[in-house]
């Protein structure tokens, strides 16, 4: 028996007992009195019996709500891109799948989510992905890392933002960039930020420009045994220590488990704070740092621009090069990121679609021709912008 019916079947059996109770209340009374009486119970069992019954079939305006819900899910599209290095294909970020990619130094999960900043409407209701947790609050976007080690790391680990090479910038773009970079110390606290190496000025390998920070600028940390590691795709509210639990607590309770990096654990960790600044679905710094938005290509040239999480094990306090020079870095995860809005030169895309097509030769035909059919569709647009960006750095 189904679920409706059944309920139906209860609403009846209530209304004949309701019936039952009346008559033999009413028996032997007469006159009046049993008008009376029959009036107010009746109307007592009428909304004992219709106020229960009118749940078993949801209003008119309770479809439309959930099929108003729902429906933006077939036709939500957002210009947010990403891929792994080495490459393996493009990914799409607000997709609840979590994008898996394993190395020497670990095994890497990442899921990505942003406000539909390029479609702001869909704010009024959260139709977008991950609006019931980015909806009414602050920050632009979230990622989510989570890690298990194959090698405990060996030194500190740092997580942030790189440039494919050295960008030449203005004097009124190098005070927009230093007031950038005060708003995130504001947030963050301590981190390492170099322009990266002039190749007018160096010789040898150059230090691409670099934004990053200690683990401990992540804003949650969950620590778990294998297997009971949280889903990155659900609500982590609960889920192991933040950073406003308090910073002094936090910062110790992340050094100890870094202390501890351990090949049975699961490690998880949540940044979102900086996002107030950086719009990466329409490619523009925002959040007050400058008096109106401006593109990132400003400061960055053309993307992409590449998030990664690396350790330099080699480098000592008593070591005379501190650069973070891309021969030094043992990369746990490294990521391309780009929005179709302001896309990458089309060499540098070619190289991550070329992968992607090159990692499904184990797919039957068909598949390979349904997938690149999407793969174009949804990664490569049109663009009437050129570069010479082509050195897959950071």
């Amino acid at each position: 028996m189904n679920e409706p019916f059944g309920a139906w079947l209860t609403f009846l059996a209530d209304a004949k007992q309701y019936i039952a109770s009346f008559m033999w209340c009413l028996d032997g009374v007469s006159g009046s009195t049993a008008r009376l009486g029959t009036g107010l119970l009746i109307c007592w069992a009428l909304t004992r019996v219709f106020w229960r019954g009118r749940h078993l079939t949801p209003s008119k305006s309770t479809h439309a709500a959930r099929e108003k819900k729902q429906r933006w899910h077939g036709f939500y599209q957002d210009p947010l891109r990403f891929a792994f290095l080495p490459p393996q294909g493009i990914s799409l970020a607000n997709s609840t799948k979590v994008e898996v990619s394993e190395n020497e130094k670990c095994i890497c999960k990442v899921l990505a989510m942003h406000r539909p900043t390029h479609e702001p409407w869909r704010e009024k209701d959260a139709s977008y992905p991950f609006g019931w947790h980015l909806a009414g609050r602050r920050r632009l976007w979230e990622i989510r890392v989570q890690l298990q080690f194959k090698e405990t790391p060996q030194s500190q680990i740092y997580f942030g933002i790189m440039l494919g090479k050295y960008v030449p910038i203005s004097f009124l773009q190098r005070q927009i960039q230093k007031t950038l970079v005060a708003a995130c110390r504001s947030i963050v606290g301590d981190f390492y930020h170099s322009p990266g190496d002039d190749p007018s000025r160096v010789n040898g390998e150059l230090e691409p420009p670099t934004f990053v920070m200690p683990i401990w600028a992540f804003d949650q940390m969950v620590v778990s045994d294998p297997g009971e590691e949280p889903d990155l795709a659900e609500d982590l509210e609960g889920f192991g220590i933040k950073r406003t639990d308090g910073l002094s607590k936090y910062i110790k309770a992340v050094q100890a488990a870094t202390d501890t990096f351990s090949k049975d654990k699961v490690y998880t960790f949540c940044f979102w704070g900086v996002s107030q600044f950086l719009d990466c679905m329409r490619w523009e710094i925002c959040g007050g740092v400058v008096p109106m938005r401006m593109n990132f290509n400003n400061l960055c040239g053309a993307p992409p621009i590449y998030v990664a999480m690396y350790e330099m094990p080699s480098v000592t306090k008593d070591s005379k090069e501190r650069r973070h020079l891309l021969s030094l870095k043992k990369h746990f995860f490294h990521i391309a990121m780009w929005s179709n809005t302001s896309p990458p030169p089309r060499e540098v895309l070619e190289q991550f679609v070329s992968h992607d097509q090159e990692a499904r030769k184990g797919s039957t035909p068909k598949d390979i021709r349904t997938k690149s059919r999407m793969s174009c569709m949804s990664n490569l647009v049109c663009w009437d912008q050129h570069g010479d960006n082509t050195w897959i750095g950071g």
